[in-house]
């Protein structure tokens, strides 16, 4: 079991009742909302992976670098405290940004909201952004899984100083302070940020609408991390 208390988002690749290489039309949320992401173009549609040796055989869903999925803008996944937790890789280091998943919005300023980013463009890095928190370069590397998590805290989601921190595998890998603005409109997208799309693979994204006490983030971790087969620190 893992907290639930706070939780916004549950989003996991072996919820999927596909067939190993279908289309994947629509991702349900498993946690208490019931969003649901969806694509109707089918060019844009990314794959269901029945089973991938990078997480212990586990299910993913396979984007490409065209394939998004979207949920219409809510509140609920748009809050003043975020805790996130993220799975997931990139299959191809093409010089290039690819984004993982954002709620980015240009209100109430440009770059309002949260973003995950693998920036083969700058140091092949992870970038978690709503300030921007770099890990070390390098931590990125051609499809090798990593468990990522992502916090915001402290703000008021309206201009004022929020603290933002990056974990790669349970440790803290960079952190910074600065305005934080939650966006209040457009959708929250899966494998892009803006135009900057994934070509990579996701097994699961959690996300709280609240800080989380270190036990409790270790907790999500230690689940993610036996799930997925990582030696989690």
């Amino acid at each position: 079991g893992i907290p639930t208390s706070g939780m916004a988002l549950w989003l996991k690749a072996d919820s999927l009742d596909l067939a190993d290489g279908a289309a994947v039309t629509s991702w349900k949320d498993s946690g208490p909302h019931g969003f649901e992401f969806t694509q109707s173009t089918a060019s844009k549609q990314p794959v269901y992976i029945a089973s991938s040796s990078n997480v212990n055989n586990m299910p993913v869903v396979d984007c490409d670098g065209t394939d998004i999925m979207s949920t219409p803008f809510d509140a609920r996944l748009n809050t003043t405290d975020v805790t996130l937790f993220v799975v997931a890789w990139s299959d191809d280091d093409d010089g290039n940004a690819q984004g993982v998943l954002e709620t980015f919005a240009n209100s109430p300023v440009t770059r309002a909201g949260h973003s995950l980013f693998i920036r083969w463009d700058s140091s092949d890095k992870w970038q978690w952004r709503g300030g921007v928190v770099n890990s070390p370069s390098n931590a990125v590397v051609v499809n090798q899984a990593e468990l990522v998590t992502g916090t915001i805290a402290g703000g008021d989601g309206a201009g004022s100083n929020a603290n933002f921190e990056l974990f790669l595998q349970g440790v803290s890998v960079g952190s910074s302070t600065g305005a934080w603005y939650v966006a209040d409109e457009d959708p929250y997208g899966i494998g892009h940020v803006g135009s900057f799309e994934l070509k990579g693979k996701i097994a699961e994204i959690i996300q709280y609408n609240r800080a989380m006490s270190t036990t409790e983030r270790q907790q999500v971790e230690g689940y993610l991390a036996e799930k997925y087969g990582f030696t989690n620190n």
